[in-house]
């Protein structure tokens, strides 16, 4: 087994987690797979989200009932001020509330099918499935192998470049596998946030029926799903550039041009490359929420 083949073997590492596949050396496939509303869906922690709603339910309702009697018991005490359009406006408000509460999860869904159909054709009109067969690992192999120049050993004929390049990759291995895993812990926590927010989504909608300071949960809770559907596009437009900047650097680093120096320079900016993807990342909510007002 060659060094570039070492290499190879330490990035390439792959799991199944949840239902989804997650490649360490494939942040761009991992990305989409992640981001995708009907993978997540479909998923064992969509059919958790799905449960726990039908679970939470039940508790919604009641939670609504409680505020309702408050209110209708507010009023009853002061009736002199209290008129009949009044009580029949907080019935009203309480069939509204009780239908959405009843049926939240189908609501969510609605709008997670619509950022899909915007999540598709971001991915068509970016060619984003081209960037999504880059292989770290199989890029890290090729690039030590054919590491050319600086020191030969005679007779034998030969270089100890490729040594000396695979000797870098081990001290920085440990950082980059880093960033990979903190990236992809990133993307994985959007998917975690839908699940909650899918779950528990009965309880804002109950107390949104409050007259004081509640008035606005329900809309908050409908922009937050909205700032989450932008994030997922985000995340994605991120990648791929994270992608088409790794694709520039195997380009500088193929063929002949696949000098020691150019290698080291592939790694670090591998390196910077993952470090930009993960702060962006990191960023992606906060300006999705920003935006949205979430």
């Amino acid at each position: 087994m060659s060094f570039g083949e070492i290499a190879e073997t330490l990035l390439d590492i792959a799991f199944t987690l949840f239902g989804f596949h997650i490649d360490i050396g494939n942040l761009g496939k991992t990305a989409k797979e992640l981001c995708d509303w009907n993978q997540i869906n479909a998923s064992s922690l969509g059919t958790l989200a799905e449960t726990l709603n039908g679970i939470i339910i039940p508790f919604g309702l009641s939670i609504l009932g409680v505020f309702v009697m408050i209110d209708l018991i507010k009023k009853a005490l002061d009736i002199e001020r209290t008129s009949f359009q009044q009580v029949a406006m907080t019935l009203v408000r309480f069939i509204i509330y009780k239908t959405m509460i009843t049926y939240c999860y189908d609501f969510l869904k609605v709008i997670m099918k619509i950022g899909q159909d915007i999540f598709t054709s971001v991915i068509d009109a970016i060619a984003y499935s081209e960037t999504t067969t880059i292989s770290i690992g199989q890029t890290m192999g090729e690039l030590i192998d054919n590491a050319e120049g600086g020191i030969t050993i005679p007779i034998i004929n030969w270089s100890i470049m490729p040594l000396i390049l695979f000797i870098v990759f081990l001290i920085i291995y440990l950082p980059l596998i880093g960033t990979f895993v903190m990236a992809i812990a990133q993307i994985f926590s959007r998917v975690v946030k839908i699940v909650i927010t899918f779950a528990f989504a009965p309880i804002p909608l109950a107390i949104a029926i409050l007259e004081d300071g509640g008035g606005n949960t329900g809309k908050r809770l409908t922009m937050s799903t909205i700032s989450t559907v932008l994030e997922g596009v985000i995340i994605l437009v991120c990648t791929h550039i994270y992608s088409l900047g790794v694709t520039n650097l195997m380009e500088q680093t193929s063929g002949d041009a696949a000098t020691f120096g150019l290698g080291i320079g592939c790694m670090i900016g591998v390196l910077m490359l993952n470090g930009i993807l993960t702060i962006a990342i990191t960023a992606v909510a906060q300006i999705s929420e920003k935006w949205l007002g979430a």
